[in-house]
């Protein structure tokens, strides 16, 4: 199914402007959705647009809702119903990460391969709960896990390299996996508990450099983190954190500054939890909290904060931000912890639209 047949829409970069210049419109479990916990997006070849949720696995075809779930004893089905990570890679593969395992759909059969950590054989995955996959410019998988991050090998079988990160403040143990971005240069940057890393590679073997972002905050508590890593147009990376908001890092210098915040008077968040930071074709930087999202103008740093509006039926479902998604259209879906998903056209168009493509209210 062509995605311009799927979504029947213009593509039209975002803009910026006054919070009634958007419509969100909404996708919840009255049309079918799983579960009101969106946490993670991906879009196929195909076009169809998979959520994972705390309760199952969601396909979306502009109409109807296909849910995934784990059966028991099946070893064809998900591991686990709670999905943390979706990655549809250049190759057309879905790749679903959960709290209890690694999947690959099959969508000729309409099942999935498990991966699963075993401690007695090196080449399976680190552990079983996964919170990132990344594929980066070379096609190579990475999947974060709480235990290390772990390289995808195609060959002879699909198996797992370890990269068992040591953090700066951990004695032992390896490092839990946050976020992964490659920058305009070809080098990945990783979000741990404690430290923000570089990681290039050169025939095979890793280069890695520690960045401890928490001792130049002045943090010790080991809720502060990064969550999310995004490049804008100017080759300047943007930090959402757990607890202390929106940072400017330059990879250049390695200078970590403090950009927005909840108690910042002129650059201004709802929280300072940050879950997602995401660019969109234009430029514009969107910024999804636990209480609310943001848009920036990268040009003159305006923000525009969006937020629930009970007598606006055309604001956001909910406040808690999961996760911000952009299609091969430009439409924008944002995944809520309590509300569902919140749809937002490239070309803004009406609500109505939901109820034309086959959804009622």
């Amino acid at each position: 199914m062509k995605k311009s047949i799927i979504f029947l829409l213009l593509i039209i970069a975002f803009g910026t402007g006054n919070a009634q210049d958007i419509s969100f419109n909404k996708l919840s479990i009255e049309k079918g959705l799983s579960q009101t916990a969106a946490l993670c997006f991906a879009e196929d070849k195909l076009g169809f647009i998979w959520i994972g949720t705390e309760s199952g696995l969601n396909r979306f075809d502009s109409q109807n809702f296909k849910v995934y779930k784990n059966i028991p004893g099946n070893q064809r089905s998900l591991t686990s119903n709670y999905i943390h990570a979706l990655l549809s890679d250049s190759k057309g593969r879905l790749w679903v990460g959960t709290s209890i395992g690694l999947n690959l759909y099959d969508p000729e059969k309409d099942l999935f391969i498990q991966f699963m950590h075993d401690k007695k054989d090196t080449s399976s995955i680190s552990n079983n709960r996964i919170r990132t996959i990344y594929e980066d410019k070379k096609g190579r998988i990475w999947v974060g896990t709480i235990d290390g991050l772990n390289l995808l090998e195609e060959k002879p079988t699909l198996s797992f390299k370890r990269y068992p990160i040591r953090g700066s403040a951990s004695a032992k143990g390896s490092q839990e996996i946050y976020s992964i971005k490659e920058d305009h240069t070809g080098q990945l940057w990783v979000s741990t508990n404690d430290d923000l890393i570089s990681l290039s590679m050169n025939l095979g073997k890793p280069t890695i450099q520690l960045f401890p972002y928490k001792k130049k905050l002045g943090e010790t508590d080991p809720d502060y983190l990064v969550t999310s890593i995004e490049e804008d147009k100017n080759n300047q990376l943007w930090l959402g954190t757990q607890g202390v908001g929106l940072f400017n890092f330059d990879p250049v210098k390695k200078t970590l500054i403090p950009f927005a915040n909840a108690i910042n008077p002129l650059k201004k968040l709802p929280h300072n939890f940050v879950r997602k930071v995401i660019t969109d074709k234009k430029g514009t930087l969107w910024i999804g909290t636990q209480d609310g999202i943001v848009s920036m103008d990268l040009m003159n740093k305006n923000m525009v904060t969006y937020q629930h509006q009970p007598e606006n039926r055309t604001s956001l479902s909910q406040n808690s931000i999961y996760d911000i998604f952009l299609d091969s259209g430009g439409n924008m879906w944002v995944g809520t912890y309590y509300g569902g998903i919140n749809l937002v056209y490239a070309s803004n168009t009406p609500f109505q639209l939901v109820q034309a493509i086959g959804n009622k209210s």
